[in-house]
């Protein structure tokens, strides 16, 4: 679950969480100061979390996360 999405894989997850991210820069033009994505890693049944339950593995290419996040840093 990616929200309240089912994602199939780890490509499909990171898809997923790219979508959330860039959803949010029209609301930093409105004034949001903050974004929380709360599912870091998977826990029991839930398998969205950006890492495995372990902590072992990321789940998503963290290169990329880091783009994403660092073009909604600079969005003003």
């Amino acid at each position: 679950m990616v929200g309240s999405r089912s994602v199939q894989d780890n490509a499909a997850l990171e898809s997923a969480y790219e979508q959330l991210i860039a959803r949010l820069p029209p609301l930093v033009e409105k004034g949001l100061a903050a974004a929380v994505y709360t599912q870091l890693t998977d826990v029991e049944g839930e398998l969205n979390g950006l890492l495995t339950y372990d902590r072992k593995v990321t789940k998503v290419n963290a290169d990329r996360v880091a783009r994403i996040h660092r073009q909604l840093i600079e969005v003003k």
